[in-house]
C-alpha cells in the first residue's frame, strides 16, 4: 500500500476521538485515559493530526537539521482533510478552553491549577517504525498521553493492541502499560512555531 495512503489512514484513525467528543464516550475515555472527569461537556474546533520524523520519537534516528514534520492533517466540522503548518499555526492564538474535573478529595469540581485549559486544537502526533506505532494525543500543554500500538496492513490499515505508555496529567507524569482501547464511534471520520512543513 502506498506509505501515503497508510499515513493519511493513521491521521484518520487517531482522530477517532472528535466523532465522540460531544458525546457521554468521551468522558468515559478521558477517564479512562487520564482518570478526570469533566464537568461541562468538553468543546474541541478540532484535531491536528501530525506525522512526525522517526528522530522525533526514536534517539537512534536523526532528528534534523529538516522539517521534523513529514504530514499533516485537520478533522473538525468540516470532516477530515490536508492540512498546513499556517493553519496550525494560526490556531495557537485561540487557546482557551478551560476544564474543571471532580476532585474526590473535596467532593467538588474545581479548576485544575496546574492543567487550566485544553487546546481548542487538539494535537495527535505519530510515527509508523516497521509495524509499530508510536502516538502522543495531546489536549493540552500538561495534558496528553504517548501511546503504542501495532500497525496491520493488508488492503486496509488497522491499528491495534495500542498501550498508554506515559501520561501527563494535573502536572504529575506517570509510566504505564495500560490497555487503551477508546471508545467505538459511529463513522469515526512543544509549541509548533520552529516546525515547518
Amino acid at each position: 500500500m502506498d506509505p501515503g495512503v497508510v499515513s493519511e489512514s493513521i491521521a484518520r484513525q487517531l482522530a477517532h476521538v472528535w466523532a465522540i467528543h460531544r458525546t457521554p464516550a468521551f468522558v468515559e475515555y478521558l477517564l479512562q485515559t487520564f482518570g478526570g472527569e469533566p464537568r461541562k461537556p468538553v468543546r474541541f474546533a478540532g484535531i491536528f493530526s501530525l506525522q512526525m520524523i522517526g528522530g522525533y520519537f526514536f534517539p537512534d534516528l536523526p532528528a534534523g537539521p529538516g522539517p521534523v514534520v513529514e504530514g499533516l492533517w485537520l478533522t473538525d466540522d468540516a470532516g477530515f482533510r490536508a492540512s498546513s503548518m499556517r493553519e496550525l499555526l494560526s490556531a495557537e492564538n485561540l487557546e482557551d478552553n478551560r476544564l474543571e474535573v471532580y476532585n474526590p478529595s473535596r467532593g467538588s469540581y474545581e479548576p485544575i491549577s496546574s492543567q487550566p485549559c485544553l487546546f481548542v486544537y487538539l494535537r495527535f502526533l505519530f510515527c509508523v517504525r516497521g509495524d509499530g506505532l508510536i502516538h502522543i494525543e495531546n489536549f493540552g500543554f500538561v495534558a496528553w498521553c504517548k501511546k503504542v500500538g501495532k500497525l496491520v496492513v493488508s488492503d486496509q490499515v488497522q491499528i491495534q493492541d495500542t498501550r498508554i505508555k506515559t501520561k501527563m496529567w494535573q502536572g504529575r507524569l506517570v509510566g504505564m502499560e495500560e490497555h487503551a482501547e477508546p471508545p467505538a464511534a459511529a463513522d469515526p471520520a512543544r509549541r509548533f512555531a520552529s516546525w515547518s512543513l
